[in-house]
């Protein structure tokens, strides 16, 4: 799949920003980490969507949420806000 996604990115030179979606109950998990890394090799900005939050517990979104952001911050092409 790393394959079809190089091949992707290199056919859309016009690509402003790709959207990683990551499921909230689960938080950045290595295949995530996996992707991020080849964005930011292909230099391809990306933003991440956080999504199933409603399905999180109220008082764990803070945390999660920082955890998140704190992942996001060792990656240069990465979008520094949460969609």
């Amino acid at each position: 799949w790393t394959r079809l996604l190089k091949a992707y990115l290199r056919g859309r030179p016009s690509l402003r920003r790709a959207m990683l979606l990551i499921d909230a109950r689960h938080g950045v998990m290595a295949a995530d980490r996996e992707i991020m890394a080849m964005l930011d090799e292909a230099a391809v900005s990306y933003q991440v969507v956080l999504t199933k939050i409603d399905k999180t517990r109220p008082g764990d979104r803070a945390g999660l949420i920082a955890r998140t952001e704190a992942e996001l911050s060792k990656h240069v092409a990465a979008h520094p806000e949460l969609a």
